[in-house]
């Protein structure tokens, strides 16, 4: 996981390092300072969320929880999880993505690249536009496929082929976990992708709306899948357990020591809960709920820091 970081902190460096050449030129030939820092901003902003999700650990991390959960498989099934989590890593279907995202990209880039095509000065404070804006989205919608499909992966692996035990629950907290942890994956992008727009002082709609219309679907579903399937399992485990304890209590006689203790577990079968949230499971969904609210403050506030140092030059 410490290398997927280290990849990802590298190629956000290199990509904002080789896009702030031109601009350090550009300040250099006293182009106009406000320009250059708006272009600065979202040069460093789009090279973050880019290595952001090259470094993020999704499949290393999943895959460690499936053995975690190995004891709940039976032994023919652990392979073929194995094998099933590769496919719905590696398919078609990222390649497909990653071509729709660079289209996705050019776009609305195109306008920059034929400013450089035509050699106007103003080019140069948008050289990386052309670049950055494609490799983006060939990054953001492989990303988003592939945490689908995981998620996907996860709610079958939990309602088909997981063994509930309700005796004790503990290991189905991972459900809840990978959920977690596919929904941080949405939380930091959207809360990264509107600070160019707040720390530069230009706050159009077009910065909120299209990514909440992207990632608020997709985050809920990122969310809920993977803990759906297994609470799929755990109800139908936990039903099918009352049913025969029912038919048990039928067959004891009701003074007698077995009524009472199969009551008493019947009783406790009956409080078992059906999802794999803990208290501290829910707690940290309404934290990542709250980041980017925080985040976006926090880059308003230093939007109106750097608007008053650059007036005051």
């Amino acid at each position: 996981m410490a290398r997927g970081w280290r990849f990802g902190l590298t190629v956000a460096l290199a990509l904002g390092v080789a896009g702030s050449a031109p601009l350090l030129y550009a300040y250099v030939s006293d182009y106009d300072v406000q320009r250059i820092y708006r272009s600065f901003v979202a040069l460093w902003v789009n090279a973050i969320v880019i290595g952001y999700v090259i470094g993020w650990p999704m499949f290393s991390g999943l895959a460690a929880d499936v053995e975690r959960l190995a004891p709940l498989l039976d032994p023919p099934r652990r392979s073929r999880a194995r094998s099933t989590l590769s496919d719905a890593w590696s398919n078609p279907g990222v390649w497909v993505a990653r071509l729709v995202g660079f289209l996705f990209g050019a776009i609305p880039s195109a306008p920059a690249l034929w400013d450089v095509v035509a050699g106007r000065s103003e080019s140069l404070l948008y050289l990386w536009v052309p670049l950055l804006i494609p490799l983006l989205w060939a990054t953001l919608l492989p990303a988003l496929w592939r945490v689908i499909r995981l998620s996907v992966f996860v709610y079958r692996l939990g309602r088909d082929h997981i063994r509930v035990e309700l005796g004790d629950l503990r290991l189905l907290g991972v459900f809840a976990d990978i959920g977690i942890r596919h929904l941080l994956v949405i939380v930091v992008g959207l809360s990264v992708i509107p600070m160019q727009a707040i720390l530069t002082g230009s706050l159009v709609w077009f910065d909120f709306v299209p990514p909440l219309i992207v990632t608020v679907p997709v985050a809920l579903i990122v969310l809920i899948l993977p803990m759906w399937g297994i609470h799929v399992a755990m109800v139908a485990a936990k039903y099918a357990e009352l049913d025969r304890l029912a038919m048990a209590l039928v067959q004891a006689e009701r003074d007698s020591e077995r009524f009472l203790l199969l009551s008493l577990y019947r009783h406790r079968v009956g409080e078992v809960s059906e999802w794999p949230v803990s208290a501290g499971s829910a707690s940290r969904i309404l934290f990542y709920v709250v980041i980017p609210p925080l985040a976006w403050i926090a880059a308003a506030l230093m939007q109106n820091l750097v608007a008053s140092v650059l007036s005051a030059q």
